[in-house]
């Protein structure tokens, strides 16, 4: 699907919160015109080992593909004065600064509303616009320690951070959503709408059943580590002889057919270990009575067999269950054979080959769209600058002197 094809965005952002935005944004057919610093550009380019290309690394095409890269200095008035008419002709902006950055750079809301009446506005930071920790500076993993998310994975009293910038992703997920619900509006009724997009909202987000339970409790929540929320003894990641697996044996039904394929039946009927209140629903959630030792016989019986046979068995009996995997073993798996559907193309580089998952979803309307190749800096710089005006040897100029770059 193209819904945005003709809907322009302006991407004063970087790294990967404001970027995650505009890529599905983009994904879906808008014009994404990315603003970066003439000298670098935006930092995720040259993040990790290898290069697909000049100042495109794999993480900055995952999500900058198909965006145009215009490379001004905003301290140029004349710069800054080109995306002012840029802006006349745009339906978002977008941009992370730290609150009141851009109403030092004349881009604040106030501004470029009074330019264009109808723009959808959004502003993406740490905390948000208001409040004391507005003008504090914030990273995925602080965030991270402050909202809480540290304290709900692991075990004991030792925080544990999330392994990847989660809460960044969900952050642009959450703005692009934002973004799509404002073109909505926006087709009943005109005006500006102001979106305020922070990273700590993001995460309560992704973790809202929690959070309200938390709220209702009055107490949180009980950290579980590698065990699933459910409590159930067969809801756990254990070690088999050859690796690990993650098992959801929930329900009476589920923890029979655990037992069963484990060789244990005799496990789920014991009353000294297993409330058999509990066995006796559909959809109730099976509780030990003596956790330690259920446990330790679990823990046992799945030591003995072979996780790969263990994951086809369990799922075969309806027993959700898979193998621990790596981040290259799934992509491996996923990508190489049948194992699931993903949204996915192969962009091709210079250098080599990137992945592009487009929007995380499949529709009945996709079709072969051509690949979308992430901006080298400034590549679109000449041309867009051009459209605007500029003549060629005035932008010549401006190149030499650093304050553009193409």
């Amino acid at each position: 699907m193209q819904p945005l094809k003709n809907v322009r965005v302006i991407d004063l952002s970087h790294v990967i919160a404001g970027p995650t935005a505009s890529h599905y944004l983009a994904s879906q057919g808008a014009e994404v015109i990315k603003i970066e610093h003439p000298k670098a550009g935006d930092s995720l380019r040259y993040s990790g080992k290898i290069k697909l290309d000049a100042g495109i690394s794999p993480s900055f095409a995952a999500i900058n593909g198909g965006k145009k890269s215009l490379a001004i200095d905003l301290k140029n008035a004349a710069m800054l004065d080109s995306v002012y008419r840029l802006v006349e002709t745009a339906d978002v902006f977008i941009e992370n600064f730290k609150p009141g950055v851009v109403r030092k750079l004349g881009l604040d809301f106030d501004k470029l509303t009074a330019i264009n009446p109808d723009l959808i506005y959004v502003s993406i930071s740490g905390y948000g616009q208001k409040g004391d920790l507005s003008q504090y500076g914030a990273y995925d993993h602080v965030v991270q320690a402050l909202t809480g998310m540290m304290m709900l994975g692991g075990e004991g009293n030792q925080p544990l951070k999330v392994g990847f910038p989660v809460i960044d992703s969900a952050t642009g997920m959450v703005a692009a959503q934002g973004v799509l619900a404002a073109l909505f509006q926006r087709e009943r009724s005109r005006g500006a709408i102001y979106l305020d997009i922070s990273m700590a909202q993001a995460a309560v987000q992704l973790m809202l059943p929690q959070v309200c339970r938390v709220l209702a409790q009055a107490e949180d929540m009980p950290r579980v580590g590698n065990r699933g929320f459910s409590e159930s003894p067969g809801a756990s990641t254990f070690q088999c002889s050859d690796g690990w697996i993650s098992i959801a044996a929930n329900t009476s039904k589920q923890f029979h057919a655990l037992c069963r394929v484990l060789n244990i039946s005799q496990l789920a009927s014991d009353p000294q270990l297993i409330d058999q209140k509990t066995m006796t629903g559909e959809h109730g959630f099976v509780k030990a009575v003596d956790g330690q030792k259920v446990q330790k016989i679990l823990s046992e019986a799945c030591l003995k067999a072979e996780n790969r046979k263990l994951e086809s068995d369990l799922n075969r009996e309806g027993v959700p269950a898979a193998r621990v995997r790596t981040v290259f073993d799934f992509m491996d798996e996923a990508l190489q054979g049948d194992l699931l559907s993903l949204s996915y193309q192969q962009v091709q580089y210079q250098n080599g080959m990137a992945a592009n998952f487009r929007n995380g979803y499949i529709s009945n309307l996709d079709d072969e769209t051509p690949p979308l190749y992430a901006p080298a800096l400034g590549e679109h710089t000449e041309q867009i600058l051009s459209q605007l005006g500029f003549g060629s040897e005035e932008l010549e100029a401006l190149r030499k002197e650093g304050t553009v770059f193409f």
